[in-house]
């Protein structure tokens, strides 16, 4: 199991949209005309954050 010693956030790629696993990690990508601001949770097996 992972902790949050291990969690790298870098900048990702803003294509492809949607979530794409690349062999190391997720990138996020997503598109919006008029957001200020997104949240993103992610939560485990168990349903938690």
């Amino acid at each position: 199991m992972k902790t949050t010693h291990d969690i790298r956030i870098v900048e990702g790629s803003p294509f492809p949209l949607g979530a794409t696993w690349d062999g190391e990690g997720v990138n996020f990508a997503l598109f919006s005309a008029n957001a200020t601001k997104v949240e993103l949770y992610l939560f485990d097996e168990n349903g938690e954050k």
